[in-house]
C-alpha cells in the first residue's frame, strides 16, 4: 500500500520528552510556521501510523472546535 507524506513546514524544533522508538515524542516548534508544542504518538497496532497532536499553549486556537475542524469566526 502507497502512502502520501506532505511536508508543509519546515524550521527548528527543540525536544522536550521522549523518543521516536519508544513510540512518543514531545517537542516543541521554535521557528517554523506552527508554533508550539506537539506530541508525535504512534498508534498501536496499526504500523507505522502516527498521530500529531497539538498541545494547550500560547499558540492554540481556542475558539477551533472539533465538530467543524476550524475555528469560529
Amino acid at each position: 500500500m502507497a502512502r502520501r507524506v506532505e511536508i508543509w513546514d519546515s524550521g527548528t524544533y527543540q525536544v522536550t520528552e521522549g523518543a521516536l522508538d519508544r513510540g512518543k515524542l514531545v517537542f516543541e516548534d521554535v521557528r517554523g510556521e506552527a508554533q508550539g508544542r506537539f506530541s508525535l504518538v504512534q498508534i498501536k497496532g496499526k504500523g507505522k501510523d502516527w498521530l500529531l497532536i497539538k498541545g494547550h499553549d500560547e499558540f492554540a486556537d481556542p475558539d477551533w472546535k472539533l465538530e467543524t475542524g476550524a475555528a469560529r469566526r
